[in-house]
Parts: C-alpha cells; structure tokens; sequence
C-alpha cells in the first residue's frame, strides 16, 4: 500500500487531461504519482500505581503524566473533559 499525496496527484490529473490522454496514460500517472513519507501513531493510556503512572504500551513509569509518551512516542488517550486517563 502507497498513500499517495492526494494534491500532487490531482495537479498531475488536471495536466493530462487537459491533453485529453487515454485511461492508460492516467494509470501511469497514477502509478507515478508520488507519496508521502508517514508513520503510524501508537496510541496508549496512563496506567495509575500507588506513587507513579506507567505506559500501558512500554511500561515507562512517570511522576506525572504527559500527553505522550518519551520512551515509545506513544500518543495517550483523554477523556470527555480533556483528562489524561
């Protein structure tokens, strides 16, 4: 799977159809279209111990929790009133 940068994409389909080109000069201009460089985001919660929190992905203990996580990146989850969890 390729995700593709959808408004480079379309700058490139406005040009070659303004040449009326046929469905296999769009393919491959599909086919070359380029991409975008992404990363998939980690996703976790706090987890509460008597002096400290823990990451529920890495197991990184905090004194007070942050909205990521240092160690594995991991983006922490928040609640109806914006409170990490």
């Amino acid at each position: 799977m390729r995700l593709v940068d959808a408004d480079a994409l379309k700058k490139e389909m406005e040009t070659a159809w303004m040449y009326a080109v046929d469905m296999y000069t769009a393919c491959a201009v599909i086919d070359n279209a380029p991409t975008v460089d992404a990363v998939p985001v980690r996703r976790g919660k706090w987890v509460k111990y008597p002096s400290t929190y823990r990451c529920s992905n890495c197991g990184n203990p905090k004194r007070m929790p942050k909205p990521y996580c240092e160690l594995c990146g991991a983006r922490m989850e928040v609640d109806e009133d914006g409170y990490q969890v």
